[in-house]
């Protein structure tokens, strides 16, 4: 157990807002990084950064700390910078700069595998968000995102105990011919996590309780382990869905504590 460098965050509020900017393919409109489907991605119609924004207006002041991108196709080289404003286009909330996409060097950089993360210093509420997505030189002549997720994040003050297990799990199949040769059918593998909470205060169970009635086991979690190391946070952080609702049990006298399995969307 050690001191909170993690956080898990929801819900997400692209659902509620209303999503523009840029130049998107009418077949792949901008307003397709709302949608629940992955596959179903936003397709800018160049490379050019003008192209490539997207602007959210949630119609009222939200608190949020994380952005993500999901099923990207962004290169080594691609930045992302996101503003938070009480006016559209505006900074006065938050501004995060240009980050790197890509904090980490994997065998190969596959968007559908990593998502894009930023997670800014402090939460603070903002009706307007500006995402700049800087990718000019990439080879497919058109930036893509399935999907956005903005959200508040929730820090326990200790982090999950020790033995956490970072996982995977293989949606392949191996049938057999008749000749009993492997016939395999190669799929997805989503990363996993199982971990536990086991020193949560009272008003911390309080938020976990209430996740579970917004969230369920069919809406969006955000697992952000590492967040004091961006290469480490994005190696193994995900937005995934929990897999069962455990409850939240009491332990000891005023500490509450909850076990978690998430597995990554894909």
């Amino acid at each position: 157990m050690t001191a909170q460098t993690f956080g898990l965050g929801f819900p997400n509020l692209i659902y509620d807002a209303t999503v523009a900017g840029g130049s998107w393919l009418a077949a792949a409109p901008v307003s397709n990084v709302q949608t629940r489907p992955l596959a179903n991605t936003a397709r800018s119609s160049s490379v050019a950064s003008a192209d490539t924004k997207i602007t959210i207006d949630h119609g009222s002041a939200k608190a949020a700390r994380a952005l993500v991108l999901l099923r990207h196709n962004l290169t080594s080289a691609a930045t992302v910078r996101w503003k938070r404003g009480t006016t559209a286009g505006g900074t006065d909330v938050a501004d995060s700069g240009d980050v790197n996409a890509w904090q980490f060097t994997p065998r190969a950089f596959d968007g559908s595998v990593y998502d894009a993360q930023i997670l800014l210093t402090s939460q603070a509420s903002a009706r307007y968000e500006t995402i700049e997505i800087v990718d000019t030189a990439n080879s497919a002549g058109y930036i893509e995102v399935g999907r956005v997720m903005v959200c508040p994040l929730f820090e326990p003050t200790w982090n999950p105990s020790y033995g956490l297990r970072d996982g995977h799990e293989d949606l392949s199949e191996v049938g057999m011919a008749y000749s009993g040769a492997d016939w395999p059918t190669a799929n997805n593998r989503p990363r996993t996590v199982q971990f536990a909470l086991q020193f949560l205060t009272l008003a911390e169970g309080d938020t976990l309780h209430e996740m579970e009635q917004i969230e369920g086991t069919t809406e969006e979690v955000l697992y952000l382990p590492y967040t004091d190391t961006p290469a480490r946070m994005q190696r193994y952080g995900m937005v995934g869905l929990l897999r069962e609702l455990s409850g939240i049990e009491y332990p000891t006298v005023n500490t509450r504590s909850r076990g978690f399995s998430i597995r990554q969307r894909k």
